[in-house]
C-alpha cells in the first residue's frame, strides 16, 4: 500500500507540473505569443528594429534570400495559427486591441510575400539601405554613429 501511495503521489506531482499550462489564462497565452512574435519580427526586420531604437540590430540587414523569405513565411503562418487559436472573448481590452494589431501585421506580411511578391520587386530593397536612423537619432556621439 505504501508503494502505491508513493506512486500516486508522484503521479499527482507530475500531473500538476505538466498541467500548469492548462491553467494559464488567455491573456497569459496571448502575452507569450505576442512577445515571441515581436521579438522574431524585429529579428527578421532589423532595420525596423533600429528605427524603433533597438540597437542590438545595428548594422544587420534582413535576409531577403529565397530561403530567408520562405523561412519567415513559414514562421508567419505558425504565428497566424497561434493567434487565431486564442479565444478573443477571454482577452482583456488592452490585449484585445494588441491582438488585432499583431494579427493584422502577420496577415499583412503574408500578403506582401505571397500575393504582392515584394521580394521580387527591386524597390523593396531601398528601405534596407536607409542610414537615417543612424544619423538622425542622437543615441551615440557622431564619431560612434559614423563607424
Amino acid at each position: 500500500m505504501k508503494h502505491f501511495s508513493k506512486l500516486a503521489h508522484l503521479a499527482l506531482v507530475i500531473l500538476l507540473l505538466t498541467s500548469c499550462e492548462l491553467f494559464e489564462s488567455e491573456d497569459q497565452k496571448f502575452e507569450k505569443v505576442s512577445s515571441a512574435f515581436i521579438e522574431d519580427y524585429l529579428r527578421w526586420h532589423p532595420t525596423v528594429a533600429v528605427a524603433q531604437g533597438y540597437h542590438q540590430f545595428d548594422g544587420i540587414l534582413p535576409d531577403f534570400s529565397r530561403e530567408g523569405i520562405d523561412k519567415e513565411a513559414t514562421h508567419l503562418n505558425e504565428y497566424l495559427s497561434k493567434f487565431e487559436s486564442l479565444d478573443t472573448l477571454k482577452l482583456n481590452q488592452n490585449n484585445l486591441i494588441d491582438y488585432y494589431l499583431l494579427l493584422n501585421q502577420v496577415k499583412s506580411s503574408l500578403h506582401k510575400y505571397n500575393t504582392l511578391r515584394i521580394a521580387e520587386r527591386p524597390l523593396t530593397y531601398l528601405n534596407v539601405v536607409d542610414f537615417t536612423p543612424y544619423v538622425k537619432r542622437n543615441y551615440a556621439s557622431l564619431d560612434q554613429r559614423a563607424k
